[in-house]
């Protein structure tokens, strides 16, 4: 079973929030939101793009050098960026990107972590209001 973690969102301007989820939510979420996250092979590639010249350069470049590459999309401009598969941000790590890119800030935490980040004496931009947050959900917790 996976581990719940504690979500702590920091905008702008609009008070922070914290809410749960486990990884695999925070990627389901991303795919839902704008996040593709796409392992290519020459064979996928050639099948979806018709022909080897049809094919980005990019990702053919990658191909023919390592056989599959992971394409990674995130944000508003929806341009593909190409990765050999040794070298890509993890799913979670796109997931992250994807979901948290316009905040100031965030964070997630273990419930040991999220403790730890209540009782501390962390300054800056929304902590206090992220604490009081954090703290609503670990008192659900107990």
């Amino acid at each position: 079973m996976e581990q719940d973690l504690i979500v702590v969102e920091i905008p702008h301007r609009s008070r922070p929030s914290a809410w749960m989820a486990t990884e695999s939510r925070l990627i389901q979420l991303a795919h839902e939101l704008e996040l593709t996250y796409f392992k290519w092979t020459m064979e996928e590639a050639v099948y979806s793009y018709g022909d080897r010249e049809d094919i980005p350069e990019e990702l053919l470049d990658i191909l023919e050098e390592k056989g599959g590459a992971i394409e990674v999309i995130t944000g508003l401009n929806r341009e593909p960026t190409y990765y050999k598969v040794d070298e890509a941000p993890s799913e979670l790590d796109s997931a992250k990107e994807a979901l948290f890119d316009d905040l100031y800030s965030y964070e997630i935490f273990t419930e040991s972590e999220a403790r730890a980040f209540v009782g501390s004496n962390k300054r800056g931009h929304g902590i206090y209001e992220a604490q009081s947050a954090v703290s609503k959900i670990l008192s659900r917790l107990d």
